[in-house]
């Protein structure tokens, strides 16, 4: 002591790409197919100064042994060479077709399928800035860090003196090291017929899945250690270094499915009479409903 403050200053960077392709094939007069590919990849965050970057790696074992022999490193010294590892493998197609069902122009067939991927966003990882050894996130409790807690008129509170002191174990914001890229899958159907002329009646189906969605838990809450790893203590965490470890991960998923009866006209009996009415039946379900929302 007497402690210092934090570098709050970063300068992340990254570097981020993409590129597709896309065509349309008339197969014949009656149907079209629409055929692409799409490849992204979203680059690791990094900072102008490297020692400024610092994550937790899991150690080896089952999970909860990786989280006990976890440890902290400066990012570019890592076993992935960066805060998480580069996913490189982020391909995107898209398929689609559109059928001239009786050849007349009044019935339409259409589906597709297709992939999308999000790139994690920076106040999730960002917080990795609350890391050792640059920086520590403490409680200090009174009776038992230091004597006591009175107010205190300097910002560095009881660690404003000289000499030194113990610190007690310091929380992380961690961020899985071989984190995936959060990914979408969506499909759709839906079948046209023209009833009277400008009048349309459609049955439509549209469907989704979310895969690796971006969530955020505590890996290391009191009493890990004795439910997952047998610790003779109750109270124990799996990690002894540090409390609270908060993961940034890709534990979400969700799944739509949607049914939708549309009519539509836009001239009705040639009166200008405009019309759109729809009737939806859906069902959502997912175990996260954002990154920050659940326990």
């Amino acid at each position: 002591m007497p402690v210092g403050p934090p570098a709050f200053g970063r300068n992340n960077r990254y570097n981020d790409g993409a590129w597709y392709v896309q065509d349309s094939w008339k197969v014949n007069p009656r149907l079209t197919l629409n055929l692409g590919l799409r490849w992204e990849y979203y680059g690791v965050q990094h900072n102008a100064n490297p020692s400024l970057d610092s994550n937790f790696y899991l150690g080896t074992g089952n999970i909860y042994q990786q989280v006990r022999t976890g440890t902290v490193q400066i990012a570019n010294q890592s076993p992935v060479g960066g805060l998480w590892a580069k996913d490189l493998n982020n391909f995107a197609p898209r398929v689609g077709f559109a059928w001239d069902v009786f050849g007349d122009g009044s019935t339409s067939l259409r589906g597709g399928y297709g992939m999308g991927y999000e790139r994690n966003f920076g106040n999730v990882t960002f917080n990795v800035i609350q890391n050792p050894p640059n920086y520590a996130v403490v409680t200090l409790v009174a009776g038992s860090d230091v004597p006591v807690l009175p107010i205190y008129t300097d910002n560095s509170g009881p660690l404003a003196g000289t000499g030194t002191k113990a610190l007690p174990g310091t929380s992380l914001r961690a961020v899985q090291q071989n984190l995936p890229t959060a990914y979408t899958q969506f499909w759709s159907a839906s079948i046209d017929r023209q009833l009277i002329r400008n009048s349309v009646l459609s049955l439509e189906y549209s469907g989704s899945t979310g895969t690796g969605l971006y969530d955020i838990a505590n890996l290391n809450d009191p009493g890990y250690g004795s439910a997952f790893l047998g610790d003779a203590r109750a109270a124990n965490r799996i990690n002894y270094q540090y409390t609270n470890i908060n993961y940034r991960g890709g534990g979400g998923f969700s799944n739509y499915n949607g049914v939708n009866l549309k009519f539509s006209t836009n001239n009705l009996f040639n009166k200008g009479l405009q019309l759109v009415a729809n009737y939806t039946w859906s069902h959502s379900i997912d175990n996260l409903s954002d990154t920050f929302s659940g326990g």
